[in-house]
């Protein structure tokens, strides 16, 4: 059998999960960050990824831009040389991997 697993990413927008506050202000109200997981298709991703969020404590409003990884840079999509290393890091050990988190505020 073959493994059709590959690296995936996508664009998650998360909140504190109620009771909890993973940020570092309480003005904070939400956050994107870009996740990468070793998944099959789509919803493999989506699940790996939600369930790898909420460990962290954050409750997952959506997540959007989900594609195969290496479908960004052969679109031509600027990609971070963190986001580089991370996908690195998936490919290798095929852990899901969380970006740099995005927060945002009630003033915004």
């Amino acid at each position: 059998m073959v493994c059709r697993k590959r690296v995936w990413i996508g664009l998650a927008h998360i909140v504190p999960r109620k009771g909890t506050l993973p940020f570092p202000s309480a003005d904070t109200i939400g956050a994107y960050t870009n996740v990468l997981a070793w998944a099959e298709n789509e919803g493999d991703f989506v699940r790996k990824a939600t369930q790898w969020l909420r460990r962290l404590d954050f409750k997952v409003v959506g997540i959007e831009d989900i594609e195969p990884y290496s479908m960004r840079p052969a679109a031509g999509r600027i990609i971070s040389k963190k986001v580089r290393g991370l996908e690195r890091l998936v490919r290798k050990d095929h852990r899901t991997r969380v970006d740099t988190i995005y927060t945002y505020s009630n003033d915004e």
